[in-house]
């Protein structure tokens, strides 16, 4: 069973995060009064068992209302909500912190489908019932430091709710203009590649043909110039050859080109500059792969962490050391950990491939991440 339990969780996690289980923890606020009746010697004891039964049995009234109006389907949202709304009015005579409902009431309005503005105009309404329902049935002292309080939070966890589902559609419409910048640069070199072979290679081949039929029919006649004829379509095979291997390795451009793309939106969009110089180079996939999935990463590190403002990329060949060489540096705060970020996932992708991974990060300097892989097995 706890294995199934723990199963769920993740599940649930991976789907929706840890934001909606860890906003459970300010129902630890509804037992706060109780406790203090309980050490209290004043109040009267029979009382407290059943104040502490009516809060446990809306806890458990409102987990299920909490996650409907989360997840469940938009017609039955509303009344999950006003469940919750009305829970919260219902447990005030035993438990003076049972306006913890009402604000989650407010601060869950955000998640209806709806406009802005229905939603305000719905927070609004619940404010007013609520202190309507205060006023009229509790000291004014106490009803006007209640309703002020209730408002404030409500409010104020309202928008912070709405700002971040903002910030979490910014992100997914970003993640959108990534892949496809990804798909655009990966057709464009497709097609490209295509272009190359017709124009270049189609015409070598039918040279190719045209030789060696003429080479055909002078073997009987003239057997030197047959030969010489053959020496011609070897020479030009050679070079159709070499034009192929140039024409696949441009795939390299397609996979880093799209990778850097994306990266400058994504840090553009968080107001960091980022510049490039790339070295033409042929290189494996696995190395092509490695190389875009670091920048991948260590582009996402920048943006989450960093603080940076500028940010450099070179990829180059360092031909006294035999290595291809990627470095991505920044301006930020520095403080980079090989166990940190995602980089003790990418110095075990480098390290698979005979390469190392370096990093020069002192705290208020900025981050430097050197990428090192032999050019024995870079082609």
């Amino acid at each position: 069973m706890k294995r199934a339990l723990a199963t769920r969780l993740q599940n649930y996690t991976a789907q929706h995060g840890w934001e909606p289980l860890l906003s459970l923890a300010y129902l630890a606020f509804l037992f706060v009064p109780l406790l203090g009746r309980w050490l209290s010697v004043s109040d009267d004891w029979r009382q407290v068992p059943f104040h502490w039964g009516a809060t446990l049995c809306s806890v458990a009234l409102f987990l299920p209302l909490y996650f409907c109006v989360l997840h469940a389907d938009r017609r039955y949202q509303p009344w999950a909500l006003a469940g919750v709304f009305v829970l919260g009015i219902g447990l005030l005579p035993c438990n003076a912190f049972a306006n913890t409902y009402v604000i989650y009431a407010g601060a869950l309005l955000i998640y209806l489908h709806g406009g802005l503005r229905g939603k305000l105009a719905a927070l609004l309404l619940m404010q007013l019932i609520y202190g309507a329902w205060v006023w009229r049935h509790y000291p004014l002292q106490w009803a006007g430091l209640h309703i002020g309080t209730v408002a404030l939070l409500s409010i104020t966890i309202f928008f912070f709710n709405y700002l971040e589902q903002q910030r979490q559609r910014e992100q997914a419409a970003l993640k959108l203009t990534q892949d496809e910048v990804r798909r655009l640069a990966s057709m464009a070199e497709r097609e490209r590649i295509g272009r190359d072979l017709h124009d270049s290679l189609g015409q070598t081949l039918s040279t190719v043909v045209l030789k060696a039929e003429l080479a055909q029919r002078l073997a009987d006649k003239d057997s030197q110039a047959a030969a010489g004829q053959m020496q011609q379509v070897a020479a030009i095979a050679r070079d159709a050859l070499t034009q192929m291997r140039e024409a696949v390795s441009g795939i390299r451009s397609a996979m880093l080109a799209a990778e850097l793309a994306s990266a400058k939106i994504l840090l553009e969009m968080e107001g960091i500059q980022m510049q490039s110089e790339i070295d033409t180079l042929p290189l494996s996939p696995e190395y092509e792969t490695a190389l875009a999935l670091a920048l991948r990463e260590a582009v996402t590190n920048v943006q989450r962490h960093a603080r940076a403002s500028n940010v450099m990329v070179r990829l180059e060949h360092d031909e006294s050391n035999r290595q291809v060489v990627m470095s991505i540096t920044d301006d930020g705060r520095g403080g980079a950990t090989p166990r940190g970020t995602g980089l003790a996932g990418m110095a075990e992708r480098i390290q698979a491939l005979g390469g190392q991974l370096q990093i020069e990060s002192a705290k208020g300097r900025g981050t430097r991440l050197t990428l090192k892989l032999p050019m024995e097995r870079a082609a």
